[in-house]
């Protein structure tokens, strides 16, 4: 059995030493976190003290692994998604959900914390390639196992965790003196508390989120208005104003007046409310010429449009939701607008019912009419709604095109998926068509689905003005919103697609 994973060496190297060692300080986090005193502690090695037999069945790579890293039954949980190393009658599963040639090729390496309802396994380890992934059902295992997607090396994801500590995005309760001081408590952004699981807990969006936001916002008007033609009109020379619906030219962000955030139901602490809060005062266009668009068709709306936001009106159907309604639902905020593909069309912008908040609808009512359904919302760029049970990251944002792309088989997904197909369906791809998974990412290998961080996407449109992908002209970038087609051609496609970062 040895000799068969050995044979398999030159695929990839399982990196045990570092491994263990990003392993090992999170342990230690979780360990004081839940008030243990920190003292000599046995490996996992050392506490089961496998038989020749037992032994046989783990790649030898993998026995160095499990002979650094600390190892206690009664620990608490190691992390917010996952739970402790798995024992040795459960680390190794015989057939992988039925795959009858998985025979010792796959670990189970943590099993679940139950952090959420379904039967779930933790982080699967496979002994031949060396990698990882995390699975939240088991009905997963057959997909990542056939399609490939979502494996990783294993310290990619408790880098990702550590990161996720680094960032307080998961935050151990420190023990005796009680949880650190949180400067927005995110806990009480929802009917019922987020979970804690074991030491950890878990928060919607950080003051981190919050800076890398800002500055990738900033990022993108700096690139733009470096960019802008010595004829664009400067702010001394603009008359229109924000609110104007025939505006060509914005001189302020439309969401700078507090009063106007009021008005369009921005919570104040979520993270839609602090990044409209954070980039009115640092992120304007008045500082020195004006312009629009921040992407091909994609513009900041005007005072009134942001005002209107698709679902300011609406609230939840069960009545213990709205029994908050100051603090739920966290509604997708729609914060650039697409403009209609015929530049020509006096009419609004084209109304789109796009996959991701279908559940969210079902959920929400009008608050004056219970019979009167949710509407379908307009095309652009939302900040991620409460769509994710009690476990949303508030960061997150999804691009809505008043059109479908897709057909030519080249756009993917964030993790690298065919977009508008089941990521298992690529077993036999066809091309499939769809306006809203431009910034999706179905499985990221580390933790549950979730959508790309806004910080990310402005990143990569200030990289397509600076490399010159996008041209810019006096009203900001140009091109119209077909130029997002280009995304699904084998020449562009590489560089519309923007991979999570955790």
């Amino acid at each position: 059995m040895t000799q068969r994973f050995m044979t398999h060496v030159s695929i990839a190297r399982f990196n045990f030493e570092l491994c263990a060692d990003l392993y090992n300080q999170i342990f230690e986090i979780g360990w004081k976190g839940s008030g243990r005193s920190w003292g000599q502690l046995p490996t996992w090695w050392q506490h089961f003290q496998p038989t020749d037999a037992e032994a046989s069945r783990y790649h030898p790579w993998m026995i160095e692994f499990l002979k650094r890293v600390y190892y206690r039954p009664d620990s608490p949980p190691f992390f917010y998604y996952v739970g402790n190393l798995s024992s040795g009658e459960y680390l190794v599963d015989e057939h992988v959900n039925g795959l009858a040639d998985a025979h010792d090729c796959f670990l189970y390496l943590h099993h679940s914390t139950g952090w959420m309802c379904g039967d779930e396994y933790g982080i699967l380890f496979d002994q031949v390639a060396c990698k990882a992934t995390f699975v939240a059902h088991c009905e997963d295992n057959l997909d990542r196992i056939n399609t490939g997607y979502g494996w990783k090396p294993l310290e990619d994801i408790y880098g990702a965790y550590l990161a996720m500590i680094t960032s307080r995005k998961v935050e151990v309760q420190q023990w005796p003196s009680g949880r650190w001081e949180w400067e927005t408590d995110t806990n009480q952004l929802c009917h019922s508390p987020i979970e804690t699981i074991g030491p950890w807990r878990f928060h919607t969006y950080t003051p981190t989120d919050i800076q890398l936001a800002v500055a990738a916002l900033q990022e993108l008007l700096d690139a733009i208005e470096a960019r802008l033609p010595p004829s664009a009109t400067s702010t001394a020379d603009v008359t229109a104003t924000a609110g104007t619906s025939g505006s060509s030219t914005l001189t302020m962000l439309p969401w700078a007046d507090p009063s106007v955030r009021e008005e369009a139901r921005i919570l104040p602490n979520s993270f839609a409310g602090a990044f409209c809060d954070a980039t009115a005062t640092t992120c304007t266009t008045a500082t020195h010429r004006a312009f629009r668009y921040l992407a091909p068709g994609i513009r900041l709306p005007t005072i009134a449009e942001f005002r209107a936001q698709p679902f300011r009106d609406y609230e939840y159907v069960p009545w213990y939701l709205r029994e908050l309604p100051r603090l739920r639902p966290i509604r997708p905020t729609l914060l650039l607008v697409a403009d209609p593909e015929d530049p020509s069309s006096l009419s609004s912008p084209p109304m789109v019912v796009p996959d991701p908040g279908i559940d969210l609808n079902d959920f929400l009512t009008s608050r004056r009419r219970v019979s009167l359904p949710v509407p379908a919302r307009p095309a652009g760029l939302y900040l991620s709604g409460d769509d994710r049970d009690n476990r949303s990251w508030e960061s997150g944002c999804h691009l809505l095109l008043p059109f479908s792309i897709g057909e030519q088989g080249w756009v993917r997904r964030s993790d690298g998926t065919i977009m508008g197909r089941d990521y298992a369906d690529d077993l036999g791809p066809r091309p499939g068509k769809t306006n809203s998974e431009l910034y999706q990412c179905v499985e990221n290998g580390c933790a549950p689905h979730r959508h790309v961080s806004i910080h990310q996407v402005l990143r990569n449109w200030a990289e397509r003005v600076r490399e010159g992908d996008w041209d810019v002209d006096e009203d900001g970038v140009s091109g119209g919103i077909g130029k997002w087609r280009e995304a699904d051609t084998e020449e562009m496609w590489e560089k519309y697609r923007v991979p999570l970062e955790i």
